[in-house]
């Protein structure tokens, strides 16, 4: 069975560009979803992390925004962290998983915690993995987290990405804390979720 990371491994051996090498459909699409995520709050002189960084796309997004924020990016795939340490030398990105492996965080918290696309695609037990994640997120978060999913709502689904039903992932968020956003507004086949302190 071929695991996500070799997927992920075929994507950027084949991706024409950023945005197909980390498995998103276009640049706009990606551009949107990292808008999406940055209207959590206030991010000015805040600490933040980024679950499943890919090559830093999330990085030059923000930092244009937001250049006073502290940033740190993590995955789980090592040659999207060597890519992204090779663009950005001066950023932390650090290989792990944050289910399993947090030595390397030395026991740090961040004001928010974001992932973007890094639970699209279909794996064994993903809805178990998706509540990981979530607690793990919310954990390592001072003020608040934002992930977006695929939703169920999509007008097309394409073989081997994983849609939400943002119902779920709603009672889901609920059962970590009471001050939950969703966000089904900005494009049909996705949602975002914000989850606070």
């Amino acid at each position: 069975m071929t695991t996500i990371s070799e997927i992920y491994n075929k994507m950027l051996s084949n991706g024409v560009n950023d945005s197909e090498r980390v498995g998103w459909g276009s640049v706009d699409s990606q551009k949107k979803r990292f808008c999406v995520l940055t209207e959590i709050g206030d991010l000015s002189n805040t600490t933040v992390l980024d679950v499943g960084c890919g090559l830093g796309a999330y990085f030059d997004y923000i930092y244009e925004i937001h250049p006073n924020l502290l940033y740190t990016g993590t995955d789980v795939n090592l040659n999207m962290i060597k890519g992204a340490q090779q663009r950005h030398t001066d950023i932390e990105f650090i290989h792990l998983d944050i289910t399993s492996d947090l030595h390397d965080l030395d026991g740090r918290k961040f004001d928010y915690v974001f992932l973007s696309g890094a639970l699209n695609l279909s794996t064994d037990k993903h809805k178990e993995t998706i509540k990981n994640v979530m607690k793990a997120m919310f954990a390592l978060a001072n003020k608040g987290v934002a992930i977006n999913f695929l939703s169920i709502f999509s007008d097309y689904l394409s073989p081997g990405e994983y849609y939400c039903n943002p119902e779920e992932i709603l009672r889901l968020a609920f059962s970590i804390t009471q001050k939950v956003t969703l966000r089904h507004d900005y494009m049909p086949h996705d949602f975002t979720i914000y989850l606070y302190k």
